[in-house]
């Protein structure tokens, strides 16, 4: 349930999905969101490529 649930604030975040339920939220609001997602996402690539690389034994996914 919390993976779903994080996949759908993801989205919401990139703006592929709308949230009916915070429409009074302004355009920098959104924006924030958008990229406070976007570098999560980029974070957890990175820290996957670097335990890749430094050959960290089976890749574990984590919540």
């Amino acid at each position: 349930m919390q993976a779903r649930a994080g996949a759908i604030d993801e989205l919401v975040a990139s703006g592929a999905l709308t949230d009916v339920t915070s429409m009074g939220k302004d355009d920098i609001t959104v924006e924030l969101e958008r990229m406070a997602s976007e570098t999560d996402v980029n974070a957890q690539l990175e820290a996957m490529k670097r335990e890749l690389e430094s050959g960290g034994g089976t890749p574990q996914i984590t919540q």
